[in-house]
């Protein structure tokens, strides 16, 4: 199983190549693209106007599973699910961008907001909930110009399979498509 850095970078290594990102040379016409999903996959992917990112609502490594077992131990009763993601941002702009939003859209034409895994933490108290924090850190508030970060969300109400696309918002009036891509 990779660990939270090596996770975090293929996912931004990743989101750099469907952003356009990761140089010029005469091989990058030829890279290979994740294949369009139906939906249920789980993992969105998509870019424009210099802003690309990569979400995987399966993603699996240590922060993951701290915040996970957070909301779980909340839940009272337990939710019908609830699934945290793994994003990673890319902006080529030559400025900052405040961090994103994301939703997730579903096929009948539904949406739920994804919650910051800061603020699904909200509140809470217990062993859980503090390592889950020590683990986050400090929630980014902008993606710097030329820069990437990493984010974690909680999708509440859904399971990731029921999916079909998602949509991220960093400045308002510009929302970008993430269509589902198979693993």
């Amino acid at each position: 199983m990779a660990s939270a850095p090596a996770a975090a970078a293929a996912a931004l290594a990743l989101a750099l190549a469907s952003a356009g990102c990761g140089g010029g040379g005469a091989d990058a016409g030829t890279a290979p693209v994740a294949e369009p999903a139906r939906s249920g996959s789980g993992w969105f992917e998509g870019s424009g106007d210099g802003l690309g990112a990569s979400l995987d609502l399966r993603g699996e490594d240590a922060v993951a599973r701290a915040v996970g077992d957070a909301v779980a131990a909340r839940a009272r009763p337990p939710a019908r699910a609830s699934a945290v993601g793994i994003a990673a941002v890319v902006n080529d702009r030559a400025v900052p961008v405040p961090a994103p939003r994301f939703t997730a859209l579903f096929e009948g034409g539904g949406a739920l907001p994804l919650t910051g895994a800061h603020e699904a933490l909200e509140g809470l108290r217990g062993p859980a909930a503090r390592r889950a924090r020590a683990l986050l850190g400090r929630p980014p508030r902008a993606v710097p110009a030329g820069g990437a970060v990493t984010m974690y969300v909680v999708l509440r109400g859904a399971r990731p399979d029921e999916v079909a696309s998602a949509r991220m918002v960093a400045l308002p009036g510009e929302p970008i498509a993430l269509p589902a891509r198979t693993r």
